[in-house]
């Protein structure tokens, strides 16, 4: 085996202890183990000539997740900003330390690092990447979840629910690419998902 294939390999053994599982093509399967397929997936379509580094830290993107759980945290802005910082250095110490122990030099597992940490984001073009990828990935297969479980409370709250998913939308469609736009619009969506997307972003679709 390769080091990159027993990255992956590891990276899936880690994986594969997520005690929350979903139900995926008849089979139950971990919950950070699909997202992880799927982001790969979404990278070999986005960009197909990925570097080896930029493809291990898109896997890895959600690495064990579940030890962090943002209940953990205080239920405010400044509580999710906190999980936000802590889990990203959670996941690249992870996944700088698989790639040591696979035989990886220093200088990729400083660059998983800086990557999974979006360090120089606007610069970056790998960094980039990464962030489209998981962009695309939320829109395809957990935005409209995120959507209906934010809508339980539509009838009490209606306006609040509307704005919050707005917010959401704009917040994602802003991180992205011009060539991540252009893909998402390629998604296999449903109608009432791309209408939802359509009517909250308007111009910015354009």
């Amino acid at each position: 085996m390769t080091p990159f294939s027993r990255c992956i390999a590891h990276f899936d053994r880690l994986n594969n202890k997520d005690p929350n599982t979903v139900e995926h093509k008849g089979q139950t399967i971990s919950k950070e183990l699909l997202y992880a397929h799927r982001m790969l997936s979404q990278l070999n379509q986005f960009q197909p000539n990925a570097s080896e580094i930029l493809k291990l830290a898109v896997y890895s993107q959600h690495i064990q997740r579940w030890k962090k759980p943002r209940q953990d945290y205080p239920a405010d802005r400044s509580g999710y900003l906190r999980w936000r910082c802590e889990l990203s250095i959670f996941h690249a110490d992870i996944a700088a330390n698989v790639l040591q122990h696979e035989g990886y030099p220093a200088i990729d597992c400083n660059r998983i690092k800086s990557l999974l940490q979006k360090q120089n984001l606007h610069s970056d073009t790998e960094a980039q990447c990464l962030e489209d990828v998981a962009c695309l990935v939320f829109i395809e297969y957990y935005l409209w979840n995120f959507v209906q479980n934010h809508s339980a409370n539509t009838l009490t709250n209606p306006a609040n629910t509307a704005a919050k998913l707005r917010r959401i939308l704009q917040k994602t469609w802003k991180k992205m690419s011009a060539k991540a736009h252009n893909s998402a619009l390629k998604l296999p969506l449903s109608n009432d998902l791309f209408r939802l997307i359509k009517d909250n972003l308007g111009t910015e679709l354009i």
